[in-house]
């Protein structure tokens, strides 16, 4: 199993939001006062800013109650955003500085998640899959949420951002407002970590 493989595991239930409406239309008729457009864009990227708080946070109350945050926050800024330009990437980036303040409030560098609080996140067992490999992704999952918990906010960002949620290079400097090298590097070195970590438990060949 590659390290790639490794974060997969983890990305089965990202949400794909529907495509019937394009969230740049939705947005332009929010602007215009349409709060059911404003409310199916909660519906369709709720899951997924929850998901990114918690692996930010490492707190699943928390990471519930700063993504009612940031889509309050999403609303109240709806008259800056540019429907020219995508809404995903201003989203995220609203989702992913109020996380960074909510750390900096704590006086934390990493979002330590408990032991309980891991299998509840891992997705259900894959249906005709052997009880064994089973388990042996469920270690995986644990090792791999793990070790993104104790990493670096920034490099727990743009893991996440990449593997988890499928944002591009580009999506992701914008988001975190950083140039797309360092987001390459920050990616490149978060992976390394990833990597020793699950050769140390003989899960890399």
């Amino acid at each position: 199993m590659t390290t790639t493989e490794a974060l997969a595991l983890i990305a089965r239930n990202r949400q794909t939001p529907s495509e019937t409406t394009s969230d740049e239309e939705l947005a332009r008729r929010a602007q215009r006062g349409d709060v059911h457009a404003f409310s199916t864009l909660v519906e369709r990227y709720q899951k997924s800013i929850v998901n990114l708080a918690y692996r930010l946070v490492g707190n699943w109350d928390t990471a519930l109650d700063i993504s009612q945050d940031v889509f309050v926050r999403a609303f109240q800024m709806l008259h800056t955003f540019d429907s020219r330009r995508p809404f995903k990437p201003w989203l995220y980036r609203i989702a992913t500085n109020r996380c960074y303040d909510y750390l900096r409030r704590q006086g934390r560098e990493k979002a330590i998640i408990s032991e309980e609080e891991i299998p509840a996140r891992i997705s259900s067992p894959d249906r005709f899959v052997d009880p064994e490999d089973q388990a042996i992704q469920n270690e995986i999952r644990q090792t791999v949420e793990r070790v993104i918990a104790h990493l670096p906010p920034r490099y727990r960002a743009v893991i996440t951002l990449r593997y988890l949620e499928g944002l591009t290079y580009k999506e992701i400097s914008e988001i975190l407002d950083m140039p797309i090298g360092t987001v390459k590097t920050h990616i490149h070195r978060a992976r390394d970590i990833l990597k020793a970590a699950l050769a140390e438990k003989g899960m890399l060949p």
